[in-house]
């Protein structure tokens, strides 16, 4: 039996490294319980710049929370399970107010740890240590992301775009030479994942002012290919039979490079809407081969 082993990710030797150098740096600084600067790490290292910022900075807010309540309830009384629970109601309470929804749960961690790991240390220092931890591994991840084989969104999203006109001419070709009903969910999942990607490059994009002639081309790419679903739709969706007018005809051909049998054209709603969709299809994929 043939097992598949998968390569190891950039992604995945990135975050080992933002955890390699947390440690390295924090031991420079005798700092021996590194935990803190590595979870940030791994947590803050996504697959954009702009997406680890991102994270990063709600765990930062998160982290600052946690930190001065920690710091605020261990001064009355560390450990202690009542003021635990209502610095939890109060820490959630504060983020939703704020609405920084998404440090909530960062926020109560690092409480929680200080309140019931504060042992015999101070509790401004033992909070302040953990603060800048959190934003050391937090750096660390998004310098390693930026600068350590950066992220090829652009080369990902031209090679998507190249599937879905690959997927879609098939599936055009299937339908007119062989009549074949068309199942669209592998089209459909794969235009939803061409504008997630696109949508995170964007954001990336206008974060560092760049690439803005090859946003609009994608952006104008991702329209045609949310057509190109529409279009298909329509004609998976006529029953009837559908004869293809002579210029529909002749683009095909030319298209696919195979004759189509010449039959009798049909002046019918459906072979008039038919044909439109098809001469709609034609145009975008011409479109999408040029940009």
């Amino acid at each position: 039996m043939q097992i598949n082993i998968e390569k190891i990710g950039m992604r995945n030797f990135k975050t080992a490294l933002s955890v390699f150098l947390c440690i390295i740096i924090l031991k420079l600084f005798s700092v021996n319980y590194p935990f803190y600067a590595c979870i940030a790490a791994v947590i803050s290292m996504q697959s954009s710049m702009f997406d680890s910022f991102n994270v990063g900075k709600h765990r930062m807010i998160g982290t600052f929370i946690g930190a001065l309540m920690g710091l605020v309830f261990a001064l009355i009384q560390p450990g202690n399970a009542l003021l635990c629970s209502l610095g939890i109601i109060l820490i959630i309470y504060i983020c939703n107010f704020i609405s920084k929804k998404k440090s909530t749960t960062i926020a109560c961690i690092v409480f929680l740890a200080i309140m019931t790991n504060l042992m015999d240390r101070a509790p401004l220092t033992y909070s302040i240590n953990r603060l800048l931890e959190t934003f050391l591994g937090i750096i660390i991840s998004v310098l390693v992301n930026y600068f350590v084989f950066p992220p090829k969104h652009l080369d990902d999203l031209n090679e998507m775009k190249e599937d879905i006109i690959i997927t879609t001419s098939k599936m055009l070709k299937n339908k007119i030479y062989d009549n074949i009903s068309l199942n669209l969910y592998d089209l459909r999942k794969k235009i939803f994942l061409f504008d997630k990607h696109l949508d995170s490059y964007c954001l990336e994009v206008n974060y560092l002012k760049n690439n803005e002639v090859a946003i609009k081309n994608l952006n104008s790419a991702l329209k045609l290919c949310q057509n190109i679903y529409s279009h298909l739709y329509t004609i998976n969706s006529i029953n009837s039979p559908c004869n293809l007018n002579l210029n529909n005809q002749l683009q095909l051909e030319n298209l696919y490079n195979i004759k189509i049998k010449n039959t009798c054209y049909n002046n019918t709603d459906e072979t008039i809407v038919y044909n439109y969709h098809i001469n709609e299809l034609v145009k975008i994929l011409k479109t999408l081969k040029n940009k």
